[in-house]
């Protein structure tokens, strides 16, 4: 073998070398973005549970607050909005020990609504002959939605109302008229007046959660999250859940 094909026999296993630690160098760092995205979403997850979890905690602390306002006879002011604020905790080393502490660059909070429903009109109670003039519709209409709830069993078209927005849904409304509607009186929850009578006391409860960090004074990588009930008390103070639902901010149930 002459020294020149030697040399060329090198610099074949130089070229295959250097292609070899390219493509493990490729490889390598392929892995290690693979590994950033998985922990990325893995974050993303656990903001989303957190976030889960925030929005049932508002909605039970204002379920208590009603609780106790109940037990008080105070419901008549119970209606308002509040903010709660929940703690985030950061591991942390103080000497050789390791202790649990306030993260202040962690937020947590729960934008809590509640509304009082037996203050609007109950559309599963009014009389159909009040429907026309406190709906502010022709009498045709009118007799179409009480016609259309006669059912007295809540399906996809007929029956009782689950939602005020099924006056449209269900065609009852054209668009038009159904915006014209002052949608803050209206309900379908017991509790709402009909057109007499006492109502018992029912509530709606929306908890909107936020969960992230703050960076000079600004939130970035948060989740949000919702959480939304409607309670109807009795006179002895105990209530009935009638409605619960935990979903993604936006819409999109979330289990």
């Amino acid at each position: 073998m002459t020294i020149q094909n030697r040399n060329g026999e090198r610099g074949t296993a130089l070229l295959m070398a250097i292609s070899l630690l390219g493509l493990f160098l490729y490889m390598g760092l392929s892995y290690f973005r693979y590994m950033e995205l998985e922990k990325s979403g893995t974050d993303i997850m656990v903001n989303e549970a957190r976030a889960r979890g925030i929005a049932e905690a508002g909605l039970q602390a204002a379920l208590g607050e009603l609780e106790a306002a109940a037990g008080a006879n105070a419901l008549a002011g119970a209606a308002g909005e509040k903010t709660y604020a929940f703690p985030r905790y950061r591991v942390a080393w103080t000497g050789e020990a390791r202790v649990s502490e306030v993260d202040p660059d962690r937020v947590a909070r729960a934008s809590v609504r509640v509304s009082d429903e037996a203050a609007k009109l109950n559309l599963n109670r009014i009389e159909a002959s009040a429907l026309a003039r406190i709906l502010q519709v022709d009498e045709a209409a009118a007799q179409r939605i009480a016609e259309n709830r006669s059912a007295g069993k809540a399906d996809a078209d007929r029956g009782w109302f689950l939602s005020v927005d099924d006056l449209q849904s269900r065609g009852l409304l054209t668009e038009e008229e159904f915006l014209a509607l002052d949608l803050e009186k209206l309900t379908v929850f017991p509790g709402g007046p009909s057109t007499g009578g006492p109502a018992r006391p029912c509530f709606t409860i929306v908890s909107d959660s936020t969960v992230g960090k703050t960076l000079d004074g600004k939130e970035f990588e948060t989740a949000h999250a919702r959480a939304s009930a409607v309670v109807l008390f009795g006179d002895d103070g105990g209530y009935e859940i009638l409605h619960w639902k935990l979903e993604k901010h936006g819409g999109g149930d979330a289990g």
